[in-house]
């Protein structure tokens, strides 16, 4: 598990790396484990085809779209913000995952 701390340093070498940039949209799935801790299991139904995107900001927000299957997963990242769009409630057929995450953004 990766600490706080250790993700703002990360965040932060990045930005100044990038510096005409003020916000950055990452979502490779081993960079959002290193910048912000999301780590979805890849045994459990609930993160199968699922997908994040983390929004990063120079002012050091840091901001997870994950549907709200994956809150679990949500809940143990190190973020600022969590927005979780609804994607499935059990009651009706499920969408399409990646539309929803990008209509989310």
């Amino acid at each position: 598990m990766l600490t706080s701390s250790g993700c703002e340093s990360r965040r932060r070498r990045l930005f100044n790396r990038v510096t005409q940039m003020d916000w950055i949209v990452i979502s490779d799935p081993a960079s959002l484990v290193y910048f912000a801790n999301f780590c979805p299991s890849p045994f459990e139904f609930r993160s199968q085809g699922a997908a994040a995107v983390l929004v990063l900001g120079r002012d050091g927000s840091v901001v997870l779209i994950a549907d709200n299957v994956q809150e679990p997963f949500a809940k143990a990242a190190l973020v600022t913000k969590i927005i979780p769009p609804v994607w499935y409630r059990c009651i009706e057929s499920a969408g399409h995952r990646g539309s929803l995450l990008v209509e989310s953004t």
